[in-house]
């Protein structure tokens, strides 16, 4: 079994906003992305095969171009946490960080 780790950061929604957390990614100029996706060497397995075909169905109009990932491949899983732009105490200081 593979799992990969991912990331999310929080983002003002508007100006002043409450915060909203998204995948963190380069278009948010964040460090570390999502790592979930599809094997390009092995198949789908068939315990997954409705997962994905749901997944696929589901997700269609926001997936990326069918060229960008191999939709037959076996699924992997991203597990995310907060993992840009968060705060930690340093010295008694705020200090902003990133990292899974």
């Amino acid at each position: 079994y593979v799992t990969a780790v991912g990331g999310t950061q929080l983002l003002a929604k508007g100006s002043g906003g409450a915060l909203t957390q998204v995948v963190s990614d380069t278009v948010t100029n964040a460090m570390i992305t999502s790592g979930g996706g599809f094997s390009n060497r092995f198949a789908t397995p068939e315990y997954q095969a409705s997962a994905v075909s749901g997944y696929l169905n589901k997700y269609a109009p926001s997936l990326p171009p069918s060229s960008y990932f191999n939709a037959t491949g076996r699924g992997y899983p991203d597990i995310s946490g907060i993992a840009t732009n968060y705060h930690i105490v340093i010295s008694e200081s705020f200090v902003q960080v990133g990292g899974t």
